[in-house]
């Protein structure tokens, strides 16, 4: 196996073990929170609009010896970047913004395992945090469950 895909392998299952950021508060209830997201999601574009920046990265020329069967070489060069890149400049600011919002209304921001191969409760209301709880996958994003 080539290294890059041996590395590729590697990463893909170590992501399953990163854990994942959700909000939470003991004994909410996730219809409360789903509105609460979205409406601290709006109130932090309404304060921190989006700001897209195109750029285009360096173009770098790099030499790179290049021989063919018969140990004949030659210098090519090889021209990297000049890629255009577009990015939101106020995102990590209105991310802020919002998380702000969420702590005010009395969420904390958690991080949680994945829940894998492991049956989960996710009832109506958020469960009291234990050493076992992980985060599942819903429509809206990750949640707090309890194993069970």
């Amino acid at each position: 196996m080539r290294p890059y895909l041996l590395v590729s392998a590697t990463l893909i299952l170590l992501a399953g073990c990163v854990p994942v950021s959700v909000y939470h508060k003991a004994g909410g209830t996730l219809t409360r929170l789903q509105n609460d997201e979205v409406n601290c999601q709006v109130q932090a574009l309404q304060k921190v609009p989006v700001n897209k920046i195109t750029r285009i990265t360096p173009i770098r020329t790099l030499p790179r010896e290049v021989c063919n069967s018969r140990g004949h070489c030659r210098i090519v060069y090889m021209e990297f970047g000049g890629d255009v890149e577009t990015y939101d400049a106020n995102l990590p600011l209105r991310q802020k913004v919002e998380a702000q919002c969420m702590i005010n209304k009395g969420y904390q921001q958690i991080e949680l395992p994945i829940c894998e191969n492991r049956p989960t409760t996710l009832p109506g209301t958020m469960p009291g945090l234990t050493t076992n709880s992980c985060a599942v996958k819903t429509k809206t994003g990750y949640r707090a469950a309890t194993p069970g």
